[in-house]
């Protein structure tokens, strides 16, 4: 998953890249590991923020907000749309949303966009990666922007607090309105059903057996919990009523909405590549 999204993003060496949303820092760490290049990470979890100072403190900036520092990884517990406080606006080469944008919600996607674009550079790119929601049953569950994330679902009670699915063409709207350009999409909702029956297998087999003995630690319920989330969540990719949404979106050089700064060139043919060509 790592590899694919930083071959997507055409990461080198001397890129620097924010991971909006990183949770427990694992992307910002094989940034590092496998291109040398310098990741930020922002979370707005404090817990996970503490986490990815431990976790990966091998890989640490042995300075935080150092702009000649390479090849390493730093976390900030920031809220996203503070990020231009950190290094200003236009600093970051690439910029990562790997599982944020089904917290961000509809009502703030452009929010989230326009946040993005202020600290990514011209010609810089951005990789969404998120859980979307398709048309296939319009008569059991009508797809619509008015009723979006309203309807509490198990997912949003009990397991993702304020969870918003959103439609891939939602997201992508509010990208093109900031000024982004699609260069490439790709849906691996097939193959999230097979990680999500691999996450399960995990669950119960360390539920009760070593080195892991997780039912002497956490409650029952909390097992049963996860159990119905991984299987009904199987069963919703396995039938396409969600998919997974990878998106690569481009900064360009001049805004073709702004008319004073329009170019005809292909100007970017240079800097892009077929992300599929591995």
């Amino acid at each position: 998953k790592w590899a694919i999204i930083i071959r997507k993003l055409g990461i080198e060496r001397h890129h620097h890249v924010l991971d909006v949303g990183c949770g427990w820092g694992a992307f910002c760490a094989k940034v590092v590991q496998l291109t040398g290049a310098k990741c930020t990470g922002v979370t707005l979890s404090e817990q996970q923020f503490n986490y990815a100072q431990q976790r990966w403190r091998d890989v640490l900036c042995s300075r935080e907000l150092d702009v000649q520092e390479t090849g390493c990884a730093e976390y900030f517990y920031q809220d996203y749309r503070r990020t231009g406080e950190l290094y200003g606006e236009a600093h970051f080469d690439r910029v990562a949303a790997i599982g944020i944008l089904e917290h961000v919600g509809i009502i703030r996607n452009i929010e989230f966009f326009q946040a993005a674009y202020q600290v990514l550079k011209p010609d810089g790119m951005l990789l969404t990666h998120y859980i979307s929601t398709t048309d296939v049953y319009p008569s059991y569950t009508p797809v619509l922007r008015s009723t979006a994330c309203l309807v509490p679902s198990f997912f949003s009670k009990y397991v993702f607090p304020g969870v918003c699915i959103q439609h891939p063409e939602w997201v992508s709207e509010a990208a093109l309105l900031t000024g982004f350009e699609l260069l490439h999409s790709e849906f691996y909702g097939r193959h999230y059903a097979r990680t999500l029956k691999e996450w399960y297998d995990n669950l119960v087999r360390s539920w009760r057996e070593p080195p892991w003995h997780l039912e002497k630690t956490y409650d029952t319920k909390i097992f049963r919990l996860y159990e119905i989330y991984l299987t009904m969540s199987e069963a919703m990719f396995r039938t396409t009523g969600l998919d997974l949404t990878q998106s690569l979106y481009y900064k360009a050089k001049h805004n073709h909405r702004d008319k004073s700064t329009y170019s005809a060139s292909f100007y970017w043919m240079g800097n892009i590549t077929n992300p599929n060509q591995f």
